[in-house]
Parts: C-alpha cells; sequence; structure tokens
C-alpha cells in the first residue's frame, strides 16, 4: 500500500477502545480526545504562528473513536508488538490493497473488538472521533521533557503542513516555540536549523535556541511571538464559520498591536526590508515571505517598553546561494504560496508539496547560474517581489496589488504572471506617491528591474524628517552650481542636468507651473526682495525652500505657527502642498547619477 494511503478502522460507539503506548510512568495521563480535524492538512497553504493562545476546552471522560494511518504502528491495550494479543492469540494479519472480501474483514475485525471491549467493561456511548498519525500517540501528557527542553503538549499555538505542530514550551527558563516535525523530515528541519543559526541575533529574524529529537519527532526551540501579522491584521474581518473566533481579551491585544503598527507603517516596514537584507547579505534566499511567515514579536530588553519588533520566520523553503553566484537552477523552484510567488517562479516545475508553506525542499543545481533549458533561475529578486506584495498589504488594510473582486488564489496568480496589478486601493492616498514608488519598483515582471533589499531600504520612504529636509536643502545646493539659461533666452542655456530638474515641473507644481500661487502669502511675503523667485522653476521652489529653513528664527512668530517647527512640521508644510516634491528630486539625483556623489551618497548607502 502506498505510504500516503490510510486505513480506516469503523468502531461502533458502544465499544470501548483503549490505546496503550510506551510513555514514561511519570507522563502518562489520561486520553484527551482531540478535533476532528486530521493532523496532517492539504490543499491549502500552511500557516505558521507561533504566538500563545488559549486551548479549547476538552472533556476527558469521553473514550476516542480512532483512524489509524495505515503505514503507522500503534500499540493498542490488546496487542503486543510480537504480533499476538495479550491472551496469546494470533493477530489479524493486516489486508492488502485490492484483497476481496475487505468490508466484511473490517465488519468482522469489529464485532470481535466489540466483543472484547464488553468482556472489558466500558462505556463508550460519548465517544468522540480523533485522528492518530503515524507515530503519534493519544496518551501524550500534557508536558515531556528532552533534554533541557520542555514542550507543553495542551498549549497548541499553531499548526502546518506535513503534520508540523507548534507548542509553547520552556527552554532554561526562558518561554519558547516549540516547532515538532515528523522525523522523516529530518533533512529539512537539518536545513531549517542551518539558516536559523546563520542568521541568529538579528532583531528582525526570529531567534532559534536549541533542537532535540526522540524517536518519533524533532523539536525546534525558536522565539515566542505574539501573533502573526496575518492575524493582527485580520482580527476586525468577517470570519469563516470553520475559522477560530479568538477570545474577548485576544482581539483586544491583536487590536491593539495593529493599533501600534498603524501608528508607524514605516518603521514596521523598514524593519522587514531590515531583516530580508540580513538574509540576503548571508546569501539565503527566504521563497516564501507573506504575512502568515512575519511575526509580531516582543521588545528585546534594550528596547523601550511598548515597542513593536517584528521578525521573519519560517525557513523551511530557504535556499542558499553559492559563494560567487547571483543565481542557481532550483528544481523547486514552484514551492512557496499562491499570489505571493514572483513571476519568475510560477514557471518553475511544480512540486506538489512545496506548494504548501512548508514542503520537502530537494537540492537543486546550485553549481548553475544561468536559467538553463529556458527555465528561470532562483534570486534574491524573487524575495523582493514577495515583499513587495507584502507591503501593499499592510498599507492597504489586507487588499493585494494582484487580486480581483474573485479574490481567489489562483487568480492572483494567473495575474502575476501577466502583470495584471491593480495600485488603485493605494493610490486612492493623497500622501502615498512615495511607498507607491518604493512598491511599484518591487514590483517589476523582470528581476533585473527590482531594486535589492539594500535599495530599499535607501528609499526615501524610509527617511526621517530631518534627512528627507537635509536631501532638498542639498538638491538646491547642487543644482544651483549647474550651468543656467535665461528667461529671455526661455532657459535653453540649463545644463542637462538641470533640464532633468526642470522637466518634472509640472509634475511638482501641476498644470499651472506656479508654486508661489500654492504658497500662503504671508509666507511668500518673508521671501524677501533681493533675489526674485519665478514660479514655474522648480530650481527657485527648492532655493526658497532652503532659505526659509535657513532663516527659520527670522520669520514672524505667526508665520513659523503657520509653516510649523523644524523639521518634521516645517518639511510637512511643503511636502502637503507639493506631494511629489521629494521623490521627483530623488528620481532626478539618480537619472544624473548623482548618487555616488559626496553630496548625496550618504543618503542612498548605509
Amino acid at each position: 500500500m502506498p505510504e500516503s494511503a490510510t486505513k480506516e478502522i469503523a468502531v461502533p460507539i458502544s465499544v470501548p477502545l483503549q490505546i496503550q503506548v510506551d510513555i514514561p510512568p511519570h507522563a502518562r495521563t489520561e486520553a484527551v480526545p482531540g478535533p476532528t480535524t486530521p493532523l496532517v492538512r492539504e490543499g491549502e497553504p500552511a500557516e505558521e504562528i507561533i504566538f500563545p493562545h488559549e486551548s479549547p476546552a476538552t472533556n476527558g471522560t469521553a473514550t476516542p473513536k480512532v483512524h489509524f494511518a495505515a503505514d503507522g504502528v500503534v500499540q493498542a491495550g490488546d496487542e503486543s508488538p510480537e504480533g499476538e494479543d495479550q491472551k496469546g492469540e494470533p493477530k489479524k494479519k493486516k489486508a492488502t490493497r485490492g484483497r476481496r472480501g475487505g468490508r466484511k474483514q473490517k465488519e468482522k475485525e469489529a464485532a470481535q473488538a466489540e466483543a472484547r471491549a464488553r468482556k472489558n467493561g466500558s462505556d463508550t456511548s460519548q465517544a468522540q472521533s480523533i485522528s492518530v498519525a503515524a507515530s503519534e500517540s493519544t496518551l501524550a501528557s500534557d508536558s515531556i521533557q528532552i533534554n533541557s527542553l520542555i514542550v507543553h503538549l495542551d498549549k497548541v499555538i499553531g499548526n502546518g503542513s506535513g503534520g508540523t505542530t507548534v507548542y509553547e514550551g520552556m527552554f532554561e527558563n526562558r518561554r519558547v516555540a516549540v516547532k515538532r516535525m515528523l522525523s522523516q523530515y529530518c533533512e529539512l528541519a537539518s536545513q531549517e536549523v542551518s539558516f536559523l543559526q546563520q542568521s541568529d541575533d538579528h532583531d528582525n529574524v526570529i531567534r532559534y535556541f536549541c533542537q532535540q529529537k526522540d524517536n518519533h519527532f524533532l523539536y525546534l526551540a525558536v522565539e515566542l511571538c505574539q501573533a502573526s501579522l496575518f492575524e493582527v491584521w485580520e482580527v476586525d474581518k468577517p470570519k469563516s464559520e470553520k475559522a477560530l473566533i479568538p477570545s474577548d481579551e485576544r482581539r483586544l491585544q491583536l487590536s491593539a498591536l495593529k493599533l501600534a503598527i498603524q501608528q508607524d507603517m514605516a518603521r514596521t516596514l523598514k524593519q522587514l526590508a531590515q531583516g530580508l537584507n540580513h538574509l540576503h547579505n548571508l546569501r539565503i534566499i527566504h521563497r516564501d515571505i507573506k504575512p502568515q511567515n512575519i511575526l509580531v514579536a516582543y521588545p528585546r530588553k534594550t528596547q523601550p517598553v511598548g515597542t513593536t519588533r517584528v521578525v521573519i520566520s519560517d525557513f523551511g523553503l530557504g535556499k542558499n546561494l553559492p559563494e560567487g553566484m547571483s543565481t542557481i537552477n532550483d528544481l523547486t523552484g514552484n514551492a512557496g504560496t499562491f499570489g505571493w510567488k514572483a513571476p519568475e517562479l510560477i514557471t518553475q516545475p511544480c512540486d506538489v508539496e512545496s506548494n504548501h508553506s512548508k514542503g520537502a525542499s530537494t537540492n537543486g543545481s546550485d553549481g548553475g547560474s544561468g536559467t538553463g533549458g529556458g527555465v528561470s533561475g532562483l534570486k534574491r529578486a524573487a524575495d523582493i517581489f514577495s515583499l513587495g506584495c507584502l507591503f501593499f498589504w499592510v498599507l492597504t488594510d489586507g487588499a493585494h496589488p494582484f487580486e480581483d473582486e474573485s479574490m481567489f488564489p489562483a487568480v492572483r496568480e494567473l495575474n502575476v504572471k501577466k502583470d495584471k496589478k491593480n495600485m488603485e486601493p493605494l493610490e486612492r492616498w493623497s500622501d502615498a506617491y512615495e511607498p507607491l514608488q518604493l512598491i511599484g519598483s518591487m514590483l517589476a515582471n523582470e528581476p533585473a528591474n527590482r531594486p535589492t533589499a539594500h535599495e530599499v531600504l535607501n528609499h526615501p520612504y524610509f527617511w526621517e524628517a530631518e534627512d528627507r529636509l537635509s536631501f532638498l536643502c542639498d538638491c538646491s545646493d547642487h543644482f544651483e552650481r549647474e550651468q543656467r539659461g535665461t528667461w529671455e533666452d526661455n532657459y535653453i542655456g540649463d545644463s542637462p542636468h538641470l533640464q532633468l530638474l526642470e522637466s518634472r515641473i509640472f509634475e511638482i507644481v501641476g498644470p499651472n507651473a506656479d508654486f508661489l500661487s500654492k504658497l500662503d502669502k504671508v509666507f511668500v511675503d518673508t521671501l524677501g526682495k533681493q533675489r526674485k523667485y519665478s514660479g514655474n522653476r522648480v530650481l527657485d521652489l527648492l532655493r526658497a525652500l532652503r532659505n526659509k529653513k535657513n532663516h527659520y528664527e527670522d520669520m514672524p512668530e505667526h508665520v513659523k505657527k503657520l509653516v510649523g517647527p523644524l523639521a518634521a512640521g516645517y518639511l510637512a508644510y511643503w511636502t502637503h502642498k507639493f506631494p511629489r516634491l521629494l521623490m521627483a528630486c530623488y528620481e532626478v539625483v539618480r537619472e544624473a547619477n548623482l548618487e555616488g556623489s559626496d553630496r548625496f551618497k550618504r543618503y542612498l548607502e548605509l
């Protein structure tokens, strides 16, 4: 019989069924009926959520009805490992696939089980149904200890595919999340541990503590977090009938986390870029960036109480780039989640198991650097695309740039492949030009046209107000030194770089091309008469901004109150009237290849 096949034994509800497994005496408790949902879920991307929550109430009085995995070995109370029951009777042989009389055989076995149960005198009239996968016991104790790691089996805080379960635990007097995996995923777990060890001790990558192993499972202890970004963002959204409804206390906690993130979303998104930049510097490609794999962690001891910290988790699909190479040919390139994968990965050969959040990852041909056979290679740019989708999702309260009204994941995938994105949910914001430009570049269809994680971090969207204002003043100083034409010759004498700047006048100021008309008259009156300002020149706009910043204290108090304090208030006065000013100047500096100059490199290099 194939390994994936499962054989169920139907036990009448009146039949008591007791299960016995080899568990140390100190760890034995009564069986607790579990939910009807199998431990191994198929058909949907797995979600790894590492945070504590209340376990559902259970009633330990019922004897469960058990579905046995065909390839698993579970020792029941009337069987011995040698093939005989405890009465010395030969154990019934397991029916092979296709054997005639299978249904009758099951009925016969059920009748025998009923007879044995009646003799034992147990009552199963209140029996519930649970699922027992291979190598898993229904008599698991509340806690187990493996060396220095304690796993609280009664505190389930997340589930993944392939039988993966996440529990709360303790390691060296520290609360941790324990990821329990079936032993057949040893190679995959070793890869994840390797990535965690390489990336350890970065504020925005989940911290790894230890790994342990018993006869059946592997256990990875990692940093315990408050919630996944997905759960935080979905707290106020309508839930399906099958969804687990959080308690009122949990809802308040999630709502508070969401509010804290929304108060400074640029800071949160910058943390994600910092975490990904750290991984890419270590030559690690994550391959599954999505809301479920971003966790809201607790503040570090060195951070103020209430600090919002997010971390990247779940490296089950990660890949290492060989030294000296920026691309690898990967046979599991289709790994990832529908709607969050880069377009170049959608064309990769399909690995059924890796379509889920954490499938077995085989080693690709890491020695290649080309596309090989017409299949795109795996690059860091694939993570940048996924991060761009995530940025959009956060800023629009859960919208997806490639989603339509159907909201089907398969439609997302098709739209990604066709480069059919809808940026309207973000475009409607009057102050969204900076993140819109950044995300648009991250979602470029061609990997070569996407920024690196380093360039994402250097984007003006993440600059502080002081840096933004200083950059605009430096733009004024630089272009003031460029050769200029005159009004009489229609500025034909402007240098090529200055022409680039002035070509943005309508984008920055609007169709009337007169920035002076958009400023308050009392402010314009303070500009002085020593040098005239032309309302249709970007250069003059920047000069006015720079001069009044440098002579801020010379302005009357009522004008200071109007324009706001330095730096954030004064900057906001200008960017509110000219929302595209900063990004237009930034793009001109890059187009003119000035980012490496002494004046500008401090803004564009970390």
